[in-house]
């Protein structure tokens, strides 16, 4: 699947899941918790770059609302993981595959395993 098509996919999958635009307000852009957004086109040469393939595993630490984790699974067919610690970001991402994984569906379309973890940091100090 191209970056073009995921976008698409991506985007209908975001009106299909009705996005709390309550959780997106508080994620504020270069925060202390956030350093930015990867768009579709750099993670497409990302996955360019790594020569991604199904039998492959992608790890995104700080995957926030895990479009760069279903991207590589949608586009590579390979595992992806993402770790947030922000509790509403990883609750986000998971409503987010799981609708991907309905959409994709109904255009017979298929991804890799995505699989997110919320996790606090200061229960490893």
């Amino acid at each position: 699947m191209t970056f073009q098509e995921f976008t698409s996919l991506y985007q209908y999958a975001a009106l299909q899941a009705g996005v709390s635009g309550a959780v997106l307000r508080r994620y504020q852009m270069f925060s202390e918790e956030v350093y930015g957004e990867a768009l579709p086109i750099l993670v497409d040469s990302i996955i360019t770059a790594l020569k991604m393939s199904p039998n492959k595993t992608f790890y995104d630490l700080g995957s926030g609302l895990g479009n760069v984790c279903l991207q590589f699974s949608c586009c590579t067919g390979c595992k992806s993981i993402g770790v947030e610690i922000r509790k509403e970001l990883h609750e986000y991402a998971i409503h987010m595959a799981e609708t991907m994984k309905t959409v994709l569906s109904k255009t017979h379309k298929k991804m890799g395993e995505v699989q997110f973890h919320n996790v606090c940091c200061s229960h490893y100090a």
